[in-house]
């Protein structure tokens, strides 16, 4: 009969031998999920926000206006997809915004034949969409369980996020804004927006009260007499002359790469739009607020 110490030190023996061993495939499977990925962002806020997350090396197809390597091909946007490029780049996930027509039916034809997994979200216009496209994409790529440094990144996303709404710039109420933005009339964010949702959130005034985005003659601003008009560019320019004549005195311009992208740059866009609310004669700062007499 086996001696139960020889027996127990065998398994311990054992055990010490297969631990490594288990550890290799744990790290291997993980980096199997992550080899298996070939992603196509259809939407370049899907786009922006998997770069966020760290999954910018998994992307194998994109639009043209995605902020992503030019040697990633174009194989589409929302509303006119290359089914052949698009079949060529082998992809895992097909991910996207759903238009209002709906998915095209030859899409869903293909990804059936081809067993891509389409993800559509519907909307990304509030904030609350912004946050839900953060919190649900890791998830729906990994199947629930994402690998720890891209959980690691939506957690802190999310946090930032809800951490910019808490935190407005004025503690005062420096009258109605209009925030605009380069067309031609110029586009107004009206009610029922992610950058009108951080103006409510902060307890501030929009001037738009028609939902969505709104179509803004100079002369209809003029009407509307706004306190302040933030004038919004993702790139460097200058507002049109006819809106320095017709805005008010406190007109604001504010350049940002993500502030026209309701992605997972929005927490950095609500920290610049505060910052130059902040400077509004009418704005008493929350800090100044809060310090005491």
């Amino acid at each position: 009969m086996a001696h139960p110490g020889g027996f127990r030190h065998r398994a311990a023996a054992l055990l010490q031998l297969l631990l490594p061993l288990l550890a290799l495939l744990a790290i291997a499977a993980q980096a199997g999920d992550r080899r298996e990925l070939r992603l196509v962002s259809l939407s370049p806020a899907i786009s922006r926000t998997l770069a966020t997350l760290g999954l910018a090396d998994r992307v194998v197809g994109r639009t043209p206006w995605c902020r992503l390597p030019a040697a990633i091909p174009v194989v589409g946007d929302l509303y006119r997809i290359d089914y052949e490029r698009l079949i060529r780049v082998r992809p895992t996930d097909v991910l996207l915004q759903t238009p209002a027509s709906g998915l095209d039916p030859e899409l869903r034809r293909l990804a059936k034949v081809h067993r891509w997994r389409l993800h559509a979200w519907p909307h990304l216009d509030r904030v609350t969409d912004v946050r839900r496209l953060i919190r649900e994409l890791p998830e729906a790529l990994f199947g629930g369980a994402p690998p720890a440094g891209v959980a690691a990144r939506r957690d802190r996303l999310l946090q930032a996020l809800d951490a910019a709404l808490k935190s407005g710039p004025c503690a005062t109420d420096p009258g109605p804004v209009v925030l605009l933005t380069g067309t031609d009339p110029p586009l107004a964010f009206g009610r029922r927006t992610y950058l009108d949702d951080l103006l409510q959130a902060w307890g501030l005034r929009n001037a738009v009260q028609q939902d969505g985005w709104v179509t803004l003659s100079l002369e209809r601003l003029a009407r509307l007499r706004p306190a302040t008009v933030v004038w919004l560019s993702d790139r460097p320019t200058e507002p049109p002359a006819g809106l320095r004549a017709a805005a008010p005195e406190h007109l604001r311009v504010l350049e940002h790469p993500d502030v026209l992208l309701p992605a997972a740059g929005l927490p950095d866009v609500a920290q610049a739009l505060a910052r130059i609310l902040s400077t509004l004669p009418g704005c008493r700062s929350t800090r100044t607020a809060a310090s005491p007499p």
